[in-house]
């Protein structure tokens, strides 16, 4: 192989995350704004969990040589990923507060009540 061509797992893996990229991004975790008729604005949030294993190696049969010592090569790789869906901040004129979608004992729960104590002393440090 010449050492300026990409091994074929690297183009293998490459191409993967490519993919990867088109199906999550940010507007996955933090969804798009839904302004409500009252005029608040509701926004998702949400965990995104991704699992990626790619692999491969060369592999030599007896009968099958050269002599550039380039053997075939076997690989593949797989993706799974979830989408949860934690809560929904609302913004309603000065106020932000964070509405958990109920996920038991989850540790998510208690950092989004957490963030949502944060903003509320955040917002009346601001108003003092």
């Amino acid at each position: 192989m010449n050492l300026n061509e990409k091994h074929p797992i690297e183009k293998l893996m490459g191409e993967a995350m490519e993919r990867i990229k088109t199906v999550i991004d940010v507007d996955t975790i933090i969804g798009e704004p839904i302004i409500s008729p009252n005029g608040s604005t509701v926004v998702p949030v949400s965990k995104v969990s991704v699992g990626f294993l790619s692999g491969g190696g060369e592999y030599n049969e007896t009968t099958f040589k050269k002599t550039d010592r380039d053997y075939p090569f076997a690989g593949g790789s797989g993706v799974g990923f979830t989408v949860t869906p934690i809560g929904f901040l609302n913004l309603s004129g000065d106020e932000i507060k964070m509405i958990n979608a109920k996920c038991p004992d989850h540790p998510y729960e208690h950092l989004t009540e957490l963030f949502t104590k944060l903003i509320e002393v955040i917002t009346e440090a601001i108003k003092k």
